[in-house]
């Protein structure tokens, strides 16, 4: 990670305490500042144009609102043999975030605004940073951008 740093100027290492992956996603949003946002495991593999998608749909949503961009996922083992994907048709709304994430923290990309309403409302007790992202930008928006 370190020569990606050297290497790429658009790239910044933040070296921490391992404080879990619910809370370490958390601190990595209080310490990033850019326009979007998008999170990755170290087992997650994206889509060339992902970003380039989601920033594009983003980018004609009300940016005072809290926006979320996903997608569907697909399902490989370590050969990278393809075994499976996700649900295509499935319900967004803030009724099904309280039972329900539908939404994998690997195909998401959020804006600014989404990013302050998770900071401001961060509860104390968290199942997955993706499905609070989840309940946030749906529970606080009436519409989402699924491409």
């Amino acid at each position: 990670m370190k020569e990606y740093e050297r290497n790429y100027s658009n790239i910044r290492l933040a070296e921490g305490n391992n404080l879990g992956f619910i809370k370490s996603f958390f601190r990595l949003l209080e310490t990033a500042n850019a326009e979007y946002y998008a999170y990755c495991d170290q087992d997650d593999i994206w889509l060339e144009n992902k970003i380039e998608r989601a920033v594009n749909q983003l980018n004609q949503a009300d940016s005072t609102k809290p926006n979320l961009a996903f997608g569907n996922s697909d399902y490989y083992d370590e050969r990278m043999e393809f075994i499976g994907e996700g649900e295509k048709h499935k319900t967004f709304s803030f009724l099904n975030s309280l039972y329900e994430c539908v939404t994998q923290g690997m195909t998401m990309v959020i804006n600014q605004r989404a990013k302050e309403m998770i900071l401001e409302n961060i509860p104390e007790k968290c199942l997955f940073h993706d499905w609070w992202t989840y309940m946030i930008c749906s529970g606080l928006r009436r519409s989402f951008i699924h491409g």
